[in-house]
């Protein structure tokens, strides 16, 4: 009977020592980068992703990145990949991460009731990841069409674990910035043409306290429009992709 017990004991004493032992740096990367996901704090994770890093900090960068791309992660997160991938010197893999993505922001922009924000979003990504775009441009024609295929690939197969309704990606269009216009005080600068002087801007309309404004909220389509949306983005992405990279 002494077997069984001492058998246990160590056991025991095995998954002790196993608890004591510290987490990895893994598993300090989720302690600092799951709450701000969590709390949809994209200043926060620009910062953290973003910067400049050595190479073991940039491997526990896009072990996180690709977890949560993976798992479902919006175009924000693909494009923090696709940079991160640039500074490790993986530029076909960044490439092939900032078409996956466009491809999101089309697809799942397409549920968006402002067609307007998701295009802004695209203009301002593309403008962010320009050295990552321009050596996509500069690709021969056949490492082009890899590149579109598997970024197309990549959409298709997240599609079932995406959130069909993402704020940011359907926040600051046109309908927004009418509303914020409508709220509250809006300056306008006047930009003159040659020759002309110049003219400070002025406000809209009359100044008026407006206190604290409500934070604008994303507006999408029906469910039913937005599935159409989204199937018609989806078979257009051959070109859409390909057009980028002209």
């Amino acid at each position: 009977m002494r077997l069984p017990l001492l058998a246990a004991i160590l056991f025991l004493s095995v998954i002790a020592g196993a608890a004591a032992q510290p987490r990895g740096q893994d598993y300090a990367m989720d302690d600092l980068l799951e709450p701000m996901l969590a709390g949809r704090d994209w200043k926060g994770l620009e910062t953290e992703l973003s910067g400049a890093a050595t190479q073991p900090m940039l491997a526990l960068r896009l072990d996180w990145l690709q977890r949560r791309v993976d798992r479902g992660g919006n175009f924000f997160l693909a494009q923090l990949q696709a940079h991160n991938l640039w500074l490790m010197g993986r530029r076909q893999d960044a490439i092939r991460a900032l078409l996956y993505a466009a491809a999101l922001v089309r697809v799942d922009g397409a549920a968006c009731a402002d067609a307007s924000a998701p295009q802004r979003r695209l203009e301002q990504m593309l403008s962010w990841r320009a050295t990552i775009l321009g050596a996509g441009r500069a690709l021969l024609p056949a490492r082009k069409d890899e590149a579109v295929v598997a970024a197309m690939a990549q959409e298709r197969k997240t599609a079932p674990r995406r959130n069909a309704r993402d704020d940011i990606l359907c926040l600051g269009g046109d309908d927004a910035l009418l509303a914020q216009m409508q709220r509250g005080r809006v300056t306008v600068e006047i930009i003159p043409m040659p020759g002309q002087p110049v003219v400070k801007g002025r406000p809209l309309a009359e100044p008026r306290p407006v206190g604290v404004l409500p934070a604008a909220k994303a507006q999408f389509l029906p469910p039913e429009a937005a599935r159409t949306a989204q199937a018609a983005a989806r078979i257009a992405l051959p070109r859409t992709l390909a057009a980028i990279l002209k």
